[in-house]
């Protein structure tokens, strides 16, 4: 055979299995994510009415993307074919490969690889504790660092091993091992950038099942922190009442208001009986004294005696509730007495 119809095999060989397994992985993806769209979404308990498995501009982007992936990959494989006769590519099969690290240079790229190794893994720890104008740079850092100390440790010490076990003869010889060590040294420079690659996909998946855990396991304490109420709602309706009966709270705070063209006025009782939460880094009530006049719960320089109050007022009524009204605390006669409709 010529040397341009082997180029030319080989490129419609990379072409058609590669067409074939972008279909094969387009079915399997559409399939899984239709399974797994529908199990979360039935989960949460979310409708996802625009959520759809099979969507054409990402299948037609993802298409575009592979095709030319291969492309690329079946020019460089004509390329290199170019550079090597026929002879050499029918005896390609029987050539060992050479181990590219030898004697002292282990040594130094084992000790390279596991200083990066360390130098990756330092900076995704210290990334907890770091500014958040750096955390980008020691993500890379890590990133890169751990990726290539990983390579330089399987290319530098996996021959080592090899070598050790096969000098073993009492192991090397028995049954079918002489044959498993030959095979293992005839593609030995593949082999350990295939198992340093395996081993990265592996400390991928498993960071992002911790991940997944941390987040899940971190989820009631972050919001917690960022509200300390599960649910507001002013004047609930019998369908939201019948809602929150449902709902197994811890505690349950009710506040009785009334509104004129000025202030919201609140049962002091009430806020006596029942103390608003605080919102904050650990969960604890108002202590302060209540307040005699009005006060605002807008961003500005307020009375120092009513912080608390002012912070416990911004989860209970949002700005855009009453925006322009300020808040009293009144006793059960004052309230008594005012005109308005009663709201909670």
């Amino acid at each position: 055979a010529k040397k341009h119809k082997v180029t030319l095999l080989m490129f419609i060989e990379t072409i058609i299995l590669g067409a074939t397994s972008l279909l094969i992985g387009i079915t399997i993806g559409v399939g899984l994510a239709e399974g797994i769209g529908q199990l979360l979404m039935k989960q949460l308990e979310f409708a996802g009415e625009g959520y759809k498995a099979l969507y054409l501009p990402s299948i037609a982007i993802t298409c575009v993307f592979f095709f030319a992936l291969f492309i690329l990959s079946a020019i460089m494989n004509s390329i290199k074919l170019s550079r090597i006769s026929v002879l050499q590519l029918v005896h390609a099969d029987e050539q060992t490969e050479r181990v590219a690290i030898k004697g002292k240079m282990t040594v130094v790229i084992a000790f390279l690889g596991i200083l990066l190794l360390g130098i990756g893994y330092a900076s995704l720890i210290y990334m907890s504790y770091a500014n958040s104008l750096i955390v980008l740079g020691l993500m890379a850092v890590g990133l890169i660092s751990a990726t290539v100390g990983t390579y330089l440790i399987f290319g530098s010490l996996l021959p080592v091993m090899i070598n050790k076990l096969k000098s073993n003869k009492k192991r090397s010889e028995k049954g079918l091992n002489a044959f498993t060590f030959a095979q293992l040294n005839f593609r030995i420079n593949g082999l350990t950038n295939v198992l340093a690659t395996v081993a990265i996909l592996v400390a991928l998946g498993a960071g992002g099942i911790a991940c997944g855990m941390a987040f899940k396991n971190n989820i009631l304490n972050m919001t917690d922190q960022i509200r300390i109420y599960d649910s507001v709602i002013h004047n609930p309706t019998a369908e939201e009442k019948t809602i929150l009966d449902n709902i197994l709270f811890q505690e349950k705070l009710e506040y009785h208001y009334k509104v004129d063209d000025r202030y919201v006025y609140y049962l002091k009782e009430d806020l006596e009986k029942n103390r608003p939460f605080l919102q904050g880094m650990k969960i604890e009530k108002v202590s302060e004294e209540i307040p005699i006049g009005a006060f605002s719960i807008k961003w500005v320089k307020g009375e120092m005696n009513t912080k608390q109050w002012i912070q416990a007022f911004r989860t209970i009524q949002s700005n855009y509730v009453y925006p322009d009204y300020e808040i009293k605390i009144v006793n059960q006669n004052i309230y008594d007495g005012l005109k308005g409709k009663e709201s909670t």
